[in-house]
């Protein structure tokens, strides 16, 4: 079956890619490609097209139930695989979530925390490195985005990112002359000022989203032996869009056809321990953030129709994975936000179909999943064991129907992730975490009083905390035993012994008697146990092996089961803020995106 290029009435004007009349570029040439992709031994290995737009939502794709975006070849793609509706990333910023589904491992155990970090510190191996070491040919276009592209700087790649091509653009304005989009742009005449003055259709075929996928084509359809994998990873549908004024096509609906976004005035309580602030955006501003948006995802949409013919042209589909996915969400007006850098879903929740040999076909499953289970599933459908230190799950028995069911809960941390860098100064370094179940989201903010608690069964919008509400400070304070226990098993097996951490004792403004430990565990040496000490009487040990707490009074003895809850709170608490702010969350940043 072909894909379907749009052909009707959206919320914009169409581009012309691929339909009469339009300005794109002939396609690369395409060649008979190798099929087969057998290995040394015989064994036939699957080809790996890994999409990955930036910034994209989990509600943006049509067949998965938003009526008001036309995306025809995601369709295809829902129907061709298994969509994951209840995939969450695990740091909603670029370089942590790229960090932590490149590796299979938290950011935190990688020191991978920091968005715009200077270098990638290589403390785990891509899987893109792990799959160039098996026979495959690996090449990316668009962003890798482990470090910073800030400015006129071109990111540092590393020593070993498997990547036998690399067509590098972090986003379609930075990196100066080492950025290929704005140097192919040139060779069609043109600067980056002026294709932004340039018609939506204009922009189409000289887009970035497009040039990606042409870099992409033209590697999978080579004559090659041997399996191949590429990432397409490109910056769009991050802002800012550069729709040039009067392009929206809006003169067939109105803003009652629109998704509303998910707001109420309560959302406006400015939030310190947020590095953004809610306002109230006006309709006009929703319209148009929302119809950029879902143009720029439309664009998206029709270049994964391209890649899908050419696959299919070449004789390669049926022998091919591919992954759609993205790094994080976009806020979009949702409780007065934009961006992302939040545990709310539209920043935290991300498209997740994966298709390819053997995979379920048309299977949509809202089991909980992270990203930092696609670098283990990768490896095991390239039939490779999964390498120890990874610390996400394949999702490989969910693909093919033998569990509808993955992960009791979601992790979420971000630890620094945004903060002071060059130019933006004002905004705060933010360390919060999620602990996210079928039934409820947990989330601490850590160094401020108070956090967030939803049912996300009975308010799926999250406009309810519960935090506060006495009939659930027990499920509260259970959740917050939880969220430390999965905060902490993040780090294994790399957790460092931390010894009175300073970071921890500065930012909590610690009295000058307490302390801060976290050490092996006398129950599993593999685990951990962290204590805390507030210097006035009262000790805390939390072995995160069993869950097991204890409370020592100044006597010496364990008053856990009868202490004070308000005390319980309070010490396991601080002890959970001490331990996040121990982490080393990476190198320094020189820039944001």
């Amino acid at each position: 079956m072909k894909s379907t290029n749009m052909n009707r009435r959206t919320f914009i004007k169409c581009v012309g890619l691929g339909m009469a009349g339009s300005t794109l570029a002939s396609w690369p040439a395409a060649t008979q490609a190798q099929s087969s992709n057998p290995d040394a031994s015989g064994k036939r290995l699957p080809n790996v097209l890994w999409i990955c737009p930036d910034q994209q939502r989990w509600d943006t794709i049509a067949a998965l139930g938003n009526p008001y975006v036309h995306t025809p070849n995601l369709d295809r793609l829902v129907r061709m695989g298994t969509s994951f509706t209840m995939a969450h990333c695990v740091a909603p910023v670029c370089t942590p979530s790229r960090a932590n589904f490149m590796t299979g491992m938290y950011p935190s155990a990688i020191a991978g925390c920091k968005n715009g970090a200077a270098y990638w510190p290589d403390k785990a191996p891509l899987v893109s490195k792990l799959l160039k070491d098996v026979g495959y040919t690996c090449a990316l276009a668009g962003k890798l985005h482990l470090s910073s592209a800030y400015g006129e700087t071109q990111e540092k790649r590393p020593p070993d990112d498997g990547y036998a091509e690399f067509h590098f653009s972090t986003s379609p304005y930075q990196g100066g002359p080492a950025n290929d989009y704005l140097q192919w742009l040139t060779t069609k005449g043109y600067t980056y000022d002026q294709f932004k003055q340039l018609s939506w259709s204009q922009q189409g075929p000289l887009h970035q989203t497009t040039w990606c996928c042409d870099r992409a084509i033209d590697f999978f359809t080579r004559q090659r032996n041997g399996p191949w994998m590429i990432n397409i990873n490109m910056f769009h549908p991050h802002s800012p869009y550069h729709i040039p004024k009067g392009t929206l096509d809006t003169a067939d609906h109105d803003l009652s056809k629109l998704p509303q976004p998910r707001f109420r005035d309560a959302d406006l309580i400015d939030k310190a321990h947020w590095h953004f602030k809610p306002k109230a955006f006006t309709p006009e501003q929703v319209q148009k953030m929302q119809t950029e948006y879902y143009a720029t995802i439309e664009l998206v949409d029709q270049n994964v129709g391209r890649m899908l013919d050419a696959l299919e042209r070449t004789g390669q589909l049926e022998n091919t994975i591919i992954i759609f996915t993205s790094d994080h969400g976009e806020m979009l007006c949702d409780h007065g936000l934009n961006g992302k850098g939040i545990f709310y879903e539209g920043s935290v929740r991300v498209p997740l179909i994966i298709t390819g040999p053997g995979i379920k076909a048309d299977q949509q499953l809202d089991s909980l999943v992270e990203l930092t289970d696609l670098a283990p599933t990768l490896m095991e459908l390239a039939g490779e064991p999964i390498p120890p230190a990874m610390q996400g799950v394949s999702l490989v028995p969910a693909l093919t129907g033998q569990t509808a069911h993955m992960r009791n809960f979601i992790h979420g941390q971000f630890y620094a992730g945004t903060g002071p860098a060059p130019g933006s100064e004002d905004w705060t370094e933010s360390f919060h975490t999620m602990y996210r179940d079928q039934r409820y989201k947990h989330v601490v903010y850590h160094g401020y009083p108070g956090g967030e608690l939803f049912d996300m069964q009975q308010d799926p919008d999250e406009y309810t905390n519960l935090w506060d509400d006495p009939d659930h400070r027990q499920l509260r304070d259970e959740l917050l035993l939880k969220n430390f226990n999965a905060s902490a098993r993040a780090n294994y097996p790399v957790m460092p012994v931390m010894q009175n951490s300073d970071s921890a004792r500065d930012k909590l403004k610690l009295a000058p008697g307490a302390t801060f430990i976290n050490q092996p565990s006398a129950q599993d040496i593999a685990q951990w146990v962290s204590i805390y000490d507030d210097g006035a009487g009262h000790r805390i040990e939390v072995d995160h092996s069993d869950a097991a707490i204890k409370l020592y009074d100044a006597s010496g003895r364990d008053v856990w089961p009868t202490a004070d809850a308000d005390l319980k709170y309070a010490m396991l608490r601080t002890c959970f803020d001490a331990f996040v702010f121990s982490i080393d969350p990476g190198p320094e940043r020189t820039g944001r995106y």
